[in-house]
């Protein structure tokens, strides 16, 4: 398994976390839990590059606060690694 597919499991598995976490504190509901599996699902496999991950989270974001946290982490986790390319 190359790094994207493994960096794609990573964030399914955040999201996942994020979404039950959002339900025991009753910041999403369970419509739209569906809603958000159904957006990941339609989307996750067609990304292929870091850009694409980081468009998909950020438009899932926007359409639930609860995810921008994990937008935020993507963003800074490619500047971190441009400022290590340019170092």
């Amino acid at each position: 398994m190359d790094q994207l597919q493994n960096h794609k499991k990573e964030i399914e598995t955040k999201i996942v976390d994020t979404m039950i976490a959002g339900l025991e504190k009753e910041a999403i509901t369970e419509d739209e839990c569906s809603s958000v599996a159904a957006f990941v699902l339609d989307r996750i496999d067609d990304i292929s590059t870091g850009q694409q991950m980081r468009d998909f989270l950020k438009e899932l974001a926007a359409q639930n606060k609860i995810f921008e946290p994990l937008a935020f982490l993507e963003q800074a986790d490619l500047k971190e690694s441009v400022e290590d390319e340019v170092a």
